[in-house]
């Protein structure tokens, strides 16, 4: 004997069997919810529904994802230390590149070079960006500085281009421009 909520959900008709019965009433508030087919003139091409999923995929990056930092033009990438591919940003004016203790140093190679082989001095070199020109000056340290395996003496300064390499101590920078 079927209970009163079947009975209400699937009128009994004796004319069929229970198998075939009429959907619910529930199918049908979903159809009706749904509207009547579409004419076929109505019909979407397939280029029409994929420019609006590209379209309402735009959006969505557009909405969801920050804007990109931007990245500054000029910097230095570790490309020989303890920590690969790290960038020091250089900004306009002074740069001081050596460990920093009691001075300030604005690119850090302390945390570049092994604890046995420290071989950077304090404030090893003065990098400066002036009018977009980079130039590098060795501050009278003790292992030297080098640019592309020349020596940079004390005192004397160089000019530095895209993808020179500078090796300070024992860590190896290339100059991103």
């Amino acid at each position: 004997m079927p209970s009163d909520e079947s009975a209400t959900l699937q009128p009994a008709r004796p004319d069929r069997p229970p198998s075939d019965s009429l959907p619910s009433t529930l199918h049908l508030e979903q159809l009706r919810a749904i509207g009547p087919p579409r004419p076929a003139t109505q019909e979407r091409t397939t280029t029409e529904g994929r420019a609006e999923v590209a379209a309402a995929d735009e959006a969505t990056r557009r909405t969801n994802n920050p804007p990109l930092p931007k990245v500054p033009a000029h910097r230095l990438r570790v490309i020989r230390g303890q920590k690969l591919n790290i960038e020091y940003p250089i900004a306009d004016g002074s740069n001081y590149i050596g460990r920093w203790d009691s001075e300030v140093v604005e690119i850090d190679l302390t945390d570049q070079e092994p604890a046995d082989r420290v071989w950077s001095s304090r404030r090893h070199a003065l990098l400066t960006l002036s009018s977009g020109i980079m130039t590098l000056e060795d501050l009278h340290s003790l292992n030297g500085t080098f640019v592309n395996r020349r020596r940079l003496y004390p005192g004397q300064t160089r000019v530095l281009g895209a993808n020179d390499v500078i090796l300070i101590g024992t860590v190896q920078l290339q100059v991103l421009v």
